[in-house]
C-alpha cells in the first residue's frame, strides 16, 4: 500500500511537471504572438505617421500597408484574447484590450481622418487628430508594461492551471498537496 501511494504520487509530480511545462510553453507563444502583432502594427502606424507628415509620394503605398496591418490586428485580436483568458485569466485579457487595444484604435482613428482629409478638419476631429502620436505613446507603454508582466507571471509559474495548484487564495481543494499542506504547518512552504 506504502508503494502503491509513492508510485501514485510520483505518478501525479510527474504529469503536473508536463503540463507545466507544456502550458508554459504555450504562455511563451502567446506572449510571442501579441508581441510580434503588436509591433507591426506600431511599425505601420508610426510609417504611415511619418508619411503624413512630410507628404510622402509614396502615401497610398504605405497607407495600404497600413490597412493590412490593421486587418491582420484585428483578426489577431480575438485569438489573442483567447489565449490569455485560457493561459492567464479574463481580467487579463480585458485589460490587453484597455490598455493596449483601445489607444491604437484611438490613434488609428486619429490617422484615418488625417490621411482623408489632410489637416482640412472640424475642430472635433482636429483634436481627435491632434491626439495621434501621444495616443501611440500611450498605447506602446502600456504594452510594455503589459508584455513585462506576462513574462513575470510565466517566471512565477502564474499561468494556466499551473496557477491554480497549491494556492490557497485561488485553488481547488485537490489541487492542493498533503505534502505542500504538512509543508505551510512547519512553516518550510510560503
Amino acid at each position: 500500500m506504502t508503494t502503491f501511494t509513492f508510485q501514485a504520487r510520483s505518478w501525479r509530480e510527474k504529469n503536473r511537471e508536463d503540463i507545466r511545462k507544456e502550458e508554459r510553453q504555450a504562455a511563451l507563444q502567446t506572449v510571442e504572438l501579441i508581441g510580434d502583432a503588436f509591433d507591426k502594427r506600431y511599425h505601420a502606424h508610426r510609417k504611415l505617421l511619418g508619411a503624413l507628415n512630410i507628404d510622402d509620394k509614396n502615401l497610398e503605398t504605405i497607407y495600404a500597408e497600413y490597412n493590412k496591418e490593421v486587418d491582420a490586428w484585428m483578426t489577431a485580436l480575438s485569438r489573442i484574447s483567447a489565449r490569455l483568458s485560457v493561459y492567464f485569466d479574463r481580467e487579463t485579457a480585458t485589460s490587453f484590450v484597455y490598455e493596449c487595444h483601445d489607444p491604437l484604435k484611438d490613434s488609428g482613428d486619429g490617422l484615418q481622418l488625417r490621411y482623408r482629409h489632410g489637416w482640412d478638419l472640424s475642430s472635433v476631429d482636429t483634436a481627435i487628430a491632434s491626439r495621434i502620436f501621444p495616443n501611440l505613446q500611450v498605447a506602446r507603454r502600456n504594452f510594455q508594461r503589459f508584455q513585462r508582466n506576462l513574462l513575470e507571471r510565466v517566471e512565477n509559474d502564474e499561468f494556466g492551471s499551473v496557477q491554480y495548484w497549491n494556492n490557497t487564495q485561488h485553488g481547488k481543494l485537490e489541487d492542493i498537496s498533503v505534502l505542500f499542506l504538512v509543508s505551510r504547518l512547519f512553516g518550510v512552504a510560503k
